[in-house]
């Protein structure tokens, strides 16, 4: 989704979640309601038209609305009306002609001012929605939808300066309103301003020390900008008060986003407790227990968790997983199946998983299958997939088909070793010596802890009569415990989740 569909969507759904006018003293109000006393006889066509529209009539409403506009055209009320209703019915050209010609007719209206604003940065008509906006938020400045939508809009516009000066005068009221300063910081983050995010947050903390949202949300910021030292300083300083479950959270994340999975692992599990019906938890729980190995212990917090939460493909994904990962791939593959139908199209992971179950079961055909469906699902750059495919591609002795997969997968993921490895051997089953040596010298360089590229070499070696360099590269070999097999799995586990 580019940039333009994501902001209509998020504008659409703020439209829709902040409907209630701003303006009004008290209630939610409906469009024009300062002018319903105008409109109060119930046999009218324009009250009929908005009894309709409460109702959920829309093709009714909008047709005794025009009959009410064919006899009105300067009712601003039913212009409004029609216009949101062709809002609805995905009518925008028709939507702002309505709400701009209501407008227009009562220019003092705030609430047609805003539904105008609104629908125009629906359609990312930035530029015309911000004068609009900046006059509202003037009239009401502590108005928690003008001020977000007028943050949404200097984001469209790319008008970062204004969108930083809007964010950093909020009130004191404004910095205990936990959901408005989520929302805002989500705006500056989205729009690239990850530093006046940050600093939103810092304001927060400053304000009130001991709210946990705060703390939460600035270390997960921190996180996915790499800064894990930072967020893990943040939480360690943060006072009894904040840490709660939402701490917690974000301590778990950063403890994985460090590799420190084993102090991960009680954080999520407490939560599991904490909070039940959150599925976050139970699926950390699961890949904290499986990238440490404990295998045991992620199939039964998969299988907790499925019961749990019977509704939910993840964690049926989940057990199909840790099957595979425990070395019972014909129980994974029947786990599997019925959820790669049921995801086909949305999720490439089980599809994935299940191409390499299929070509660990042998039956290459199927998962040769199952890995286009994959290329189809999730076009472009996949080093993932593209190591597997390869590698299965390899095993059917098809090395040139397999050499562009596994090139393709190095250039998604520069010194991929286990890539650079398989590509080595599909060298070398080509009769490549030469190109299959300095691959696999190269995955040695990347990775020195791997022990089959050693072997692959003194083969090679052997060959060309380098019998020296045969034997000192097996040695190499044999000395050495990590192997391709369990990589593999260790790989497909973690790109998995």
């Amino acid at each position: 989704m580019d940039q333009k569909s994501h902001l209509r969507l998020a504008v659409l759904i703020a439209s829709l979640l902040l409907w209630t006018c701003p303006f009004a003293a008290a209630g939610p109000a409906q469009v024009g309601e300062s002018q319903s006393a105008q409109h109060a006889a119930g046999d009218s066509l324009e009250a009929k038209g908005d009894a309709a529209y409460h109702e959920g009539r829309l093709d009714d409403a909008r047709r005794l609305l025009e009959q009410a506009i064919q006899q009105d055209p300067q009712s601003a009320r039913a212009h409004a009306l029609l216009g949101l209703i062709l809002a609805r019915q995905n009518d925008a050209q028709g939507a702002l002609r309505n709400l701009r010609q209501a407008r227009e007719i009562e220019p003092g209206n705030p609430d047609y001012a805003y539904d105008y604003a609104v629908l125009l940065l629906q359609e990312a008509q930035f530029a015309a929605a911000i004068p609009i906006l900046e006059g509202l938020h003037q009239q009401s400045p502590r108005a928690d939808d003008i001020l977000v939508n007028l943050a949404r809009a200097y984001a469209g516009a790319a008008d970062f300066q204004k969108l930083s000066a809007t964010v950093g005068h909020l009130s004191s009221s404004d910095y205990s309103n936990q959901s408005l300063l989520k929302t805002l910081a989500t705006i500056l983050a989205d729009a690239g301003q990850t530093s006046a995010a940050a600093e939103l947050w810092q304001a927060a903390i400053r304000h009130d020390p001991n709210q946990p949202l705060p703390y939460a949300a600035l270390a997960e910021l921190w996180i996915g900008q790499g800064e894990t030292s930072h967020a893990l300083a943040l939480l360690d300083g943060a006072p009894a008060a904040a840490r709660g479950p939402l701490y917690l959270y974000a301590y778990g994340d950063t403890q994985m986003a460090l590799r420190n999975y084993q102090k991960a692992i009680p954080l999520f599990r407490d939560l599991t407790r904490r909070l039940p019906d959150d599925q976050g938890p139970w699926q950390k729980l699961f890949k904290c227990n499986l990238l440490v190995g404990h295998l045991n212990e992620a199939e039964q917090a998969a299988e907790q968790a499925a019961r749990r939460f019977a509704d939910a493909p993840e964690f049926q994904y989940q057990q199909a997983v840790a099957n595979y990962m425990l070395g019972r791939v014909a129980t994974a593959i029947k786990t599997l199946s019925p959820l790669v139908e049921k995801q086909w199209g949305k999720d490439p992971r089980p599809v994935l998983l299940m191409a390499v179950l299929k070509s660990q079961s042998g039956d290459y055909q199927g998962a040769e299958g199952y890995f286009q469906r994959v290329e189809q699902m999730q076009p472009g750059c996949n080093a993932l997939a593209s190591y597997f495919y390869g590698a299965t591609l390899l095993r059917m002795h098809r090395p040139l088909d397999a050499e562009a997969k596994l090139q393709e997968a190095i250039r998604c993921h520069p010194r991929f070793a286990l890539a650079e490895y398989r590509l080595g051997e599909a060298l070398s089953q080509d009769g490549k010596l030469q190109q299959a040596l300095n691959m696999l010298e190269q995955a040695t360089r990347d990775d020195p802890t791997l022990a089959e590229p050693y072997y692959a070499l003194a083969q090679i070696r052997r060959r060309q009569g380098d019998q020296a360099g045969a034997r000192e590269a097996l040695a190499r070999f044999t000395s050495m415990q990590k192997r391709v097999s369990g990589s593999d799995r260790n790989l497909l586990a973690e790109g998995l989740q």
